[in-house]
């Protein structure tokens, strides 16, 4: 892939513009070996900066698992309470239709 190539990708993302800072740094050595000095600093600048988006980014997953975690908790504990709601339900549907019969068992046939 050509440098151009690397420098069209790099616009769309800052892991791959260090790419392309690094690759650049390894033409100018090669170029100029009297500055050793200063590329080595640059490379090693770069190479922190890439090691702490690496970084960055474990952080980032973990944070995910953590409130996809979460999230199945409430959920689940969403479910429980919906089941247990639709159980009362239907013990007082239960309750009031035994309260209704009996109701009506307890009139006088007169009233009836």
């Amino acid at each position: 892939m050509c440098l151009e190539d690397w420098e069209e990708k790099g616009r769309r993302s800052e892991g791959y513009l260090l790419i392309i800072q690094y690759r650049k740094g390894e033409i100018a050595a090669k170029m100029e070996k009297g500055n050793n000095v200063e590329v080595k600093t640059i490379e090693e600048s770069l190479r922190m900066k890439l090691r702490r988006l690496k970084q960055e980014i474990r952080e980032m997953e973990e944070r995910g698992i953590e409130v996809e975690l979460a999230t199945a908790v409430v959920q689940a504990k969403s479910a429980a309470l919906d089941a247990e709601l639709a159980a009362k339900m239907t013990r007082y549907a239960a309750i009031t239709r035994r309260r209704l019969l009996c109701g009506r068992n307890m009139m006088p046939s007169t009233m009836i």
